[in-house]
């Protein structure tokens, strides 16, 4: 099998089955991949099962049973990782903990902290990406997810850059809006943070370049400015931002909203 596509995550559940902070860690080498039913994980799994490195699943959910969902995982796809996140891991039975130990699928608590998971997973996954014949970017030091930040300013550059690539994103950067369409048509980054306040070009005029260009459109836009007004947000929408942030801002927020764009 080709290995120049990404793996990819599928999380069985509601929203809050891992954090955000855990989901822009794992988009760095995963495509994730949601179901809300059991249905539409069965689904997925079958579409997507040539890429599919693991799997985490809430068993406690009103409509389906997870317990039986975990066990069709493992009698179809014998050697894809099944983890079982809930928020309630005390109202688990012993039959079910020990189900879930005889097979090896791993029991979380919800809260638990984003990096230890993301670590654990990568490990997890380790026997099934090789049967897969995917290498993972994170052990092979090839390309990781790309981001191309944006701003005049030194300082917001460098912290936006830090934050980044401490969560293990690629990160090339611009300083002003003329440098914008040219640097994503060269290095081609799956997310822009851009500010809007430039030299030359404004975030507003480069953004609406990009979403103009057949070869940069699909690129998603973040607007991280100081520019906070309600028309200066509708503004940014208007020209074809994805997301907009005002300055100064929580690094959380951030974190965030890259994880709903990828």
């Amino acid at each position: 099998m080709p290995g120049d596509f990404r793996p990819a995550l599928l999380i069985v559940g509601q929203e809050g089955i891992v954090s955000e902070e855990f989901r822009a860690l794992a988009a760095c080498e995963f495509d994730l991949l949601r179901a809300e039913t059991d249905e539409e994980a069965v689904a997925v799994c079958t579409a997507e099962n040539r890429r599919l490195a693991a799997i985490i699943a809430d068993v406690l959910m009103p409509h389906y049973r997870g317990d039986s969902l975990v066990e069709w995982f493992l009698a179809v796809f014998p050697t894809l990782p099944v983890v079982v996140s809930t928020a309630r891991p005390e109202h688990l039975s012993l039959d079910q903990l020990l189900g879930f130990d005889a097979n090896g699928v791993a029991v979380i608590s919800a809260d638990l902290d984003p990096d230890i998971l993301f670590e654990g997973l990568l490990r997890l996954v380790q026997p099934r990406l090789a049967e897969l014949a995917i290498q993972p970017t994170y052990f092979s030091g090839g390309n990781m997810t790309k981001i191309l930040v944006v701003d005049d300013s030194p300082i917001e550059l460098q912290l936006v850059t830090r934050i980044l690539t401490d969560r293990g994103y690629q990160v090339v950067t611009a300083s002003d809006g003329d440098e914008v369409l040219p640097k994503a048509m060269q290095e081609k980054p799956r997310l822009i943070i851009l500010d809007v306040v430039m030299p030359r070009q404004t975030g507003y005029e480069a953004c609406r370049t990009l979403k103009e260009n057949a070869a940069t459109r699909d690129i998603k836009v973040i607007m991280l400015t100081s520019k906070s007004q309600r028309s200066d947000r509708f503004w940014g929408v208007s020209q074809g931002a994805d997301d907009y942030l005002t300055k100064p801002f929580e690094e959380k927020d951030l974190l965030d909203a890259i994880a709903r764009q990828l």
